[in-house]
């Protein structure tokens, strides 16, 4: 699921710097909206490095939750998750629509 980083990295700035590999590292990010956030930044810049990237982002496995105290706890926090992890997704998969529209065009 990608490795726990402490810090967030500025996303907006990688943008404009154009980082393409530090966006595409920010999709393996522990927080959600930091993958999110550079998944819609790799979409606006349209490089098409980051096809392979965004799609293995797409297609991992969140299932892995940690220990939690009781059912109730893993059935509330896994809801919330889920939802976190489906407006990454549609947000990487608008990124890949975007890129894959530029390399058609060109």
């Amino acid at each position: 699921m990608g490795f726990l980083k402490p810090n967030k990295p500025n996303v907006k700035k990688m943008e404009r710097d154009k980082d393409i590999y530090g966006l595409i590292e920010a999709l393996k990010h522990n927080d959600l909206d930091v993958r999110r956030e550079a998944a819609i930044a790799l979409g606006e810049i349209g490089d098409k490095r980051a096809v392979k990237p965004l799609k293995r982002a797409i297609e991992a496995d969140y299932t892995s939750f940690g220990g939690f105290s009781s059912f109730e706890d893993a059935v509330s926090y896994g809801a919330q998750m889920h939802r976190r992890i489906n407006y990454f997704k549609e947000a990487a998969k608008k990124a890949l629509g975007k890129i894959e529209g530029k390399k058609s065009q060109k």
